[in-house]
């Protein structure tokens, strides 16, 4: 991972500790700060795709440095996620535009699942100004069409749907997209024919296409590979839900935009 973060607290122990676990889970890219002008300082040749804000600091504090940040008085300019030990600062910052809260004392393993949820979104908004967020997603089960649907949609994702493979190219044909789930099992076509002709299209060539097959039995020994290899394809998914199959597509649009 490759995205930048700033903690800012004055208690040298908490932010020892919460830098070392964000290290340790795929963040090497963490600064501290020691109050809030040491953070608006660092600023200037720092860019942060998320702050961890303390709120109780001396030589400025949470609140002022946040409000210090933001450029037209309401919205910062960085990512802001609060800390803090008063639980009644909770409903105040529910006015403020923060992409996440938590009070002391917490669980680490909890602040960490809230910044990696925060770091994904990050990721589907950044592609969203790449592509307008836009996928196409193939499936002849009317259920797991609707499924995926809002899977996808509830997440920030702007769906375009098919029920055929057939549909499906003409779709990507007259809809821009930027990324593709084509599932394996097409009634009138494979997945992976329709991925290697969409690739092999003028207009649809590039496309991230992903395979996907949504069904708890698994695929035999081999068989991701094999279809891996094939011409078109970014990844073959093997999910059991949709919110699976969106966790793991979430990933591998991660990977492709660390490349």
């Amino acid at each position: 991972m490759k995205e930048k973060i700033l903690i800012v607290d004055d208690n040298e122990n908490a932010r020892t500790v919460l830098s070392d676990v964000l290290k340790e889970s795929g963040y090497p890219r963490v600064r501290c700060a020691i109050d809030g002008v040491d953070a608006f300082n660092q600023l200037r040749t720092f860019t942060p795709d998320l702050i961890i804000l303390d709120l109780n600091m001396p030589n400025m504090g949470g609140i002022e440095f946040y409000n210090k940040i933001c450029e037209d008085g309401v919205t910062p300019k960085f990512p802001v996620f609060v800390i803090t030990g008063r639980s009644e600062m909770e409903q105040l910052f529910k006015q403020f535009d923060v992409v996440g809260f938590i009070v002391k004392p917490f669980d680490v393993a909890k602040l960490l699942e809230e910044i990696d949820i925060v770091m994904e979104k990050r990721t589907v908004q950044r592609l969203g100004e790449r592509s307008k967020n836009r996928v196409l997603v193939m499936n002849s089960d009317p259920q797991k069409l609707a499924d995926i649907q809002q899977a996808f949609t509830a997440y920030g994702y702007d769906v375009v749907t098919a029920s055929s493979g057939t549909e499906g190219i003409r779709k990507a044909l007259e809809n821009p997209v930027h990324m593709t789930l084509i599932d394996l099992a097409l009634e009138d076509i494979s997945g992976d024919m329709v991925a290697f002709r969409l690739n092999n299209m003028h207009k649809t060539h590039g496309l991230m296409n992903i395979l996907y097959h949504l069904s708890a039995v698994e695929f035999r020994t081999g068989v991701h590979e094999k279809l891996e290899q094939k011409t078109g394809i970014e990844k073959m998914i093997n999910a059991t839900t949709a919110k699976e199959l969106l966790e793991l597509t979430n990933q591998v649009v991660r990977r492709k935009m660390e490349r």
